[in-house]
């Protein structure tokens, strides 16, 4: 069974084990963060850090932003290689985003090969997506669509 769950002090090492080799991914030619800014990134109280779990084992994370506009950012998102064509990543994608009803918009990070494939499935039974440029200069663009709340 999948679950989200709040990033944990405790938790912090495991998900920069996790955070690692998604930079290296997403975007190989940057250089890591320091500890104060992943400090800074984790305690902001605009952001939520999930986790996602699979039987207790950590295999992935989320991190969303909530910009002063009041748009959710889709800002960081992580499978682990070994878990993902399973359908994970969209379960997981889909929980996040239904969990936080409203506007939303995510850049598709122009090294991740399919990425706008996966959120395309991803948020097809959701909400209609619209193009966007990048949001940075490591996209190759940005969607964004509103999640509607759920009918009762």
């Amino acid at each position: 069974m999948m679950d989200l769950a709040p990033l944990a002090r405790g938790d912090r090492d495991a998900f920069l084990a996790m955070l690692r080799p998604y930079l290296a991914e997403i975007a190989p030619d940057l250089p890591a963060p320091t500890p104060d800014r992943i400090t800074q990134v984790l305690d902001d109280p605009a952001r939520h850090v999930l986790t996602i779990r699979v039987s207790g084992s950590d295999k992935g994370f989320v991190l969303i932003r909530r910009l002063s506009c009041g748009t959710h950012e889709m800002s960081e998102f992580y499978v682990l290689p070994q878990a993902r064509r399973a359908g994970l990543g969209t379960r997981a994608a889909r929980a996040a985003l239904t969990r936080h009803p409203g506007r939303w918009q995510l850049g598709v990070a122009r090294a991740a090969t399919g990425a706008e494939s996966f959120w395309q499935t991803v948020l097809a039974p959701l909400a209609r997506a619209h193009r966007g440029p990048p949001l940075t200069p490591h996209q190759s663009g940005s969607l964004h669509f509103t999640i509607k709340e759920p009918s009762p």
